[in-house]
């Protein structure tokens, strides 16, 4: 899943998120607003217990730099 997400309608994050969508069907039709967590636990009925994340110095892609509009590749924290 990939969303992009704004504040005052300026890109702030670009999230990009893995889940086991044969886990939790009902996922395919989550319309992205609002949290997924919360979306997971009650439509699906489905609480996450624990999550591994990671936090990176980077550069941003072709991809980063053209949403948020950046005229150069530039440094960026890549969380995932």
């Amino acid at each position: 899943m990939v969303r992009l997400h704004l504040a005052d309608g300026v890109p702030i994050n670009r999230e990009v998120a893995w889940y086991e969508v044969s886990a939790v069907p009902a996922l395919q039709n989550w319309d992205a607003t609002g949290s997924v967590y919360q979306f997971l636990q009650e439509v699906c009925k489905v609480s996450l217990g624990w999550a591994e994340q990671s936090i990176e110095a980077m550069l941003s892609s072709d991809v980063e730099s053209k949403l948020f509009g950046f005229k150069a590749s530039s440094p960026c924290l890549f969380l995932k």
